[in-house]
């Protein structure tokens, strides 16, 4: 520390389960509101080691990277601004209600473990959110691309796009075919392409998000949505 700035030119240390984390970062502790830059770049770490709150499944396995950029006055929020990028590859989630109900519902046993082979999304913050400019996740037969906002509250405004191979369009359309022909996803075909894809915005709060998955026109937590459309009695 030099004169109430506190510059820190290597920050190195262990980071989620393993993983490396290096960086740099600057406080001047002498000005109003303390202004602050920080960059940090994660590599190698594993996302079993997050919390158990921020995790889908009882069982995570997978590998991170990424990078955050951030600067601001540490005593106003509102100030934030930087942005980053985080990397995900061969991730598997087992041992969740969600997947169990899933995996009853189609059919189809192998849904009780989720399997992806990469995501990344890439963000910026200012002004109290995070906007999402590109989130994709793509697995063996299924993709999904997003964008939106996450306010710091945990509102959110998400436009989110799923695309299914044909093996992946037939396990859903068995699943909505129990469904009232009205309330049925409405997957459709991509030009030129086996996908099909069906859009869907999301809205709600972080610890609920909220969806029209079924075109019906009201926004319902997603998870009441999901176990709603998999737990369905045939249609009539």
């Amino acid at each position: 520390m030099q004169n109430g700035a506190l510059r820190l030119p290597a920050i190195t240390g262990d980071f989620l389960g393993g993983g490396e984390l290096t960086g740099q970062a600057d406080v001047d502790l002498t000005r109003p509101g303390v202004p602050f830059k920080i960059d940090l770049t994660v590599k190698g770490g594993h996302l079993g080691a997050l919390p158990k709150a921020l995790l889908p499944a009882d069982e995570v396995r997978g590998d991170v990277e990424g990078r955050l950029a951030l600067s601001g006055y540490a005593e106003a929020l509102e100030t934030l601004q930087g942005g980053g990028l985080i990397r995900c590859a061969d991730i598997t989630a087992a041992r969740s209600p969600d997947l169990d109900v899933a995996a009853a519902g189609a059919g189809e046993e192998k849904l009780k473990e989720l399997a992806v082979d990469s995501a990344a999304a890439l963000f910026q913050i200012a002004h109290r959110v995070v906007a999402v400019r590109d989130l994709t996740v793509k697995s063996e037969h299924a993709m999904l691309r997003a964008l939106g906002q996450v306010a710091f509250d945990g509102r959110l405004n998400i436009n989110a796009r799923l695309y299914l191979t044909p093996e992946a369009l037939g396990v859903a359309q068995r699943v909505e075919s129990r469904l009232p022909p009205e309330q049925r996803l409405g997957f459709r075909a991509l030009e030129d392409t086996d996908w099909h894809y069906r859009d869907t915005l999301v809205r709600g709060t972080a610890g609920q998000p909220a969806a029209d998955l079924r075109g019906t026109g009201e926004l319902r937590p997603l998870r009441d949505e999901i176990q709603a459309l998999f737990a369905a009695e045939p249609a009539g």
